[in-house]
């Protein structure tokens, strides 16, 4: 099962901020939602900045496994769905990085998942299989067919380090707590 993960924000305020705008308008459940949709949209940028400053993958595999679900007036509330399995080794920095199709390298591996970890994996070798995907294999058996693909860390797990997490968290408050500030002036100040 891809595993999941959830983050909440809490901004200081919001209830407050909300109240003031039910009473002075009807447009502030649409204001409210378009700060929280926007606070959304902030954390997956950062969350994705999070994981490929501190692992070696790109930002497009990282962004693929996110989805923002938008609030609406009606459920004030955006979710950034998570959902990622353990990556494949070979999408991280690996060296070797090449071998010809229906080829294998053996000699091992030198894999490096996070920035300033890693090392050489000696019963590592490389494989390119017929569809061209490169994999990082290990044998587990005697027979030809007796090898198991290595993986390093999903996304999930890789925005679950807490300095990934709390700073994904601390973008989204300042986000939304900034939008909710503009629709207030606007608004109340008719700015």
């Amino acid at each position: 099962m891809p595993e999941g993960l959830r983050m909440d924000i809490d901004i200081q305020g919001l209830d407050i901020a909300i109240n003031v705008l039910d009473h002075v308008t009807t447009q502030a459940p649409n204001e409210v939602a378009k700060a929280i949709n926007a606070a959304a949209r902030k954390g997956k940028t950062k969350a994705t900045s999070q994981i490929t400053r501190n692992y070696n993958i790109d930002r497009g595999t990282v962004a693929d496994t996110m989805t923002v679900k938008r609030a609406g007036a009606a459920n004030l509330e955006a979710v950034i769905n998570v959902r990622s399995r353990p990556m494949a080794l070979s999408k991280f920095n690996i060296s070797p990085d090449y071998v010809p199709v229906g080829q294998r390298q053996s000699g091992g591996v030198r894999a490096q998942a996070r920035k300033g970890g890693g090392g050489l994996i000696e019963s590592a070798f490389l494989v390119r299989y017929k569809s061209g995907h490169l994999s990082v294999v290990e044998r587990y058996g005697s027979g030809r067919n007796d090898i198991r693909d290595l993986y390093g860390p999903s996304v999930t797990g890789m925005l679950s380090a807490d300095d990934n997490r709390e700073a994904v968290i601390g973008e989204m408050e300042l986000t939304a707590a900034q939008a909710i500030e503009r629709a207030l002036d606007v608004l109340i100040g008719g700015k």
